[in-house]
């Protein structure tokens, strides 16, 4: 949840919103209203061995029988006997040969499923409506430091089997074929928005879009460099804090702060106990200062899980003749070296 208690979810730019297209992957199954003849060949094969091995009164015939009592899928006597005259073949089957006829008449899926129930062929129904996919779990916008071991996931349920294939923006990843794109070292480059496409033997789902913001840490705080080693890819760490800046009017401020972890972190800059409107983003800015800007800053952190805030920095403005002072020991505006894409 963010600060002011609505949900929190990357959202890719809007040159990628729509998902890569799908002319890689598997075409849709055939509509509840599409004809027999659209069914695959190893499908109408399926089911006329089924149809074939069937007991007496529910097989290819009695199928016929049902399909002629809509009319315009009754078949000819000749018909039939076509049908029939195909075990006589070394591969044919009265059932293929039926099917086929009764596509060429315009009989439609939702048709044959009827048929089929009412014949009680239901071991054959999930062929024609075959469980549709479910993506169980979405992969996660996060922030990282480059040279981190950064996992995405996402997984899938479907019939017969599932496929993965990932994505950067709308350029498919080579080896990105399974369920879990790994970055053994991630590095600055690895930066953007991923979606993974899952798909089955008749169709195919995006997951949700994941944010992977990558950092390059030239200089992070004392108490964070200790725990380097440490790092998790999951929880909330601020790597950057804001430091405390004697200024003169007419400079820049420039505070930083920076945190990693998943979900991806959020920003929110204070001043003196009250949050700074517009002001979340990993820096915050004031290109010419003025003694109205002095007072103490901080940054709140958090995402859906957990929040975190920055050290206080105090921020003095001094007058122009101040300036030199012995004890003017403060930073003076110069800017944390860090480079973050995302």
């Amino acid at each position: 949840m963010s600060l002011w208690g609505q949900p929190l979810q990357a959202s890719p730019p809007l040159a990628v919103r729509q998902p890569p297209t799908a002319s890689s992957g598997p075409s849709t199954s055939p509509p509840a209203g599409a004809t027999l003849n659209r069914l695959p060949e190893p499908l109408l094969r399926r089911l006329s061995e089924s149809l074939d091995r069937a007991p007496e009164g529910r097989g290819w015939r009695q199928l016929a029988e049902l399909a002629g009592s809509r009319g315009r899928l009754r078949l000819s006597g000749l018909d039939l006997e076509q049908c029939s005259l195909k075990v006589l073949e070394p591969e044919g089957s009265p059932s293929l040969c039926l099917l086929k006829l009764m596509g060429e008449k315009g009989c439609t899926v939702t048709e044959l499923s009827d048929f089929l129930q009412a014949l009680e062929h239901t071991e054959v129904l999930p062929l024609l409506n075959p469980p549709g996919l479910k993506i169980t779990v979405n992969p996660e916008s996060k922030a990282v430091l480059a040279g981190q071991f950064v996992k995405l996931c996402c997984r899938a349920t479907g019939h017969p089997f599932v496929q993965y294939q990932w994505f950067k923006m709308n350029k498919e990843i080579p080896y990105g074929n399974s369920s879990e794109l790994v970055f053994n070292t991630v590095h600055v480059k690895d930066a953007g928005f991923y979606v993974c496409r899952v798909n089955n033997s008749s169709t195919f789902e995006f997951s949700q879009w994941s944010q992977l913001d990558v950092c390059d840490v030239a200089e992070v705080t004392d108490s964070f460099q200790g725990s380097m080693d440490g790092i998790s890819e999951s929880r909330l760490q601020i790597c950057v804090e804001p430091r405390s800046q004697r200024l003169v009017p007419g400079s820049m401020l420039l505070l930083q702060c920076v945190a990693i972890g998943s979900p991806m972190p959020h920003y929110q800059w204070f001043k003196d106990e009250s949050p700074l409107t517009h002001e979340t983003k990993k820096h915050y800015t004031v290109p010419y200062v003025d003694i109205e800007h002095e007072g103490t800053y901080w940054c709140h952190v958090y995402n859906d899980r957990d929040s975190q805030d920055s050290k206080k920095a105090e921020v003095t403005i001094d007058e122009l003749n101040n300036l030199g002072h012995p004890d003017n020991k403060e930073q003076t505006g110069q800017p944390l070296a860090y480079l973050c894409l995302s």
